[in-house]
């Protein structure tokens, strides 16, 4: 199974937090949006959080948050 590569979510999500959503909810959407679009496989691992939060320079907690989301909106 491959790691999904996150390098490319920074730009978005200061793209997106500038608005109204949340650093979350930004996230979330930035990752659900990818899946549903293709461009990261569904069956594919997401990084780790303790990854993604180093990368995006971000709480470890909101990576958390925002993963039990697509958890939950999953099942």
């Amino acid at each position: 199974m491959s790691v999904i590569d996150s390098s490319d979510l920074a730009i978005d999500l200061e793209a997106l937090t500038s608005g109204k959503l949340t650093l979350q909810q930004a996230l979330f959407q930035q990752i659900r949006n990818r899946i549903l679009k293709g461009f990261w496989p569904s069956n594919a691992k997401l990084p780790s959080t303790r990854l993604l939060a180093s990368q995006l320079k971000i709480s470890r907690n909101t990576v958390i948050q925002t993963y039990e989301q697509l958890v939950a909106e999953a099942t």
